[in-house]
């Protein structure tokens, strides 16, 4: 199967409580915070492959600006599309939010990020509502790039 097959196979769907459980266990393998998770596993979004979990990636929003956040993909599904698929869906979802400029934090995924449309920015360039995150105040460290996508036109 191609990663394009791979991908357009893939069902997407908003976690619930119940996805708590997988959606911790994905991000402790991929070394990505946990601690604020379950206040916010309703904003992830769960890529499955028949019963296999796949992936997952969250969006929070505040106001007219968003966080990307938590994109991972289990190991044996990468390179096959599945992280594309997460971050158009959730592109998608800032759209449909309303949400106008999407920022993330990375320690080493900015080149990939940067081939999806997201530049480099200034840590002091984030607004104060990025800045006030428990992501941004004290789970990424001081030397998580911070990036910015504009969403709406």
């Amino acid at each position: 199967m191609t990663a394009a097959e791979f991908a357009g196979e893939l069902k997407l769907r908003h976690a619930g409580g119940e996805d708590l459980p997988a959606v911790l266990q994905l991000l402790r393998e991929c070394h990505l915070p946990t601690d604020d998770v379950s206040a916010i596993v309703g904003d992830f979004w769960i890529a499955h492959s028949g019963s296999d979990l796949v992936g997952i990636i969250a969006l929070e929003c505040f106001g007219q600006v968003g966080l990307l956040r938590s994109l991972a993909v289990m190991p044996r599904y990468r390179s096959r599309g599945a992280a594309q698929v997460l971050c158009d869906r959730i592109i998608q979802d800032a759209r449909d939010r309303a949400v106008a400029d999407l920022y993330l934090l990375t320690t080493d995924a900015d080149a990939y990020f940067d081939r999806h449309g997201f530049t480099v920015i200034d840590r002091d360039e984030a607004p104060t509502e990025i800045k006030s995150t428990q992501q941004f105040a004290e789970l990424c460290p001081d030397s998580a790039i911070v990036m910015h996508r504009r969403v709406a036109g």
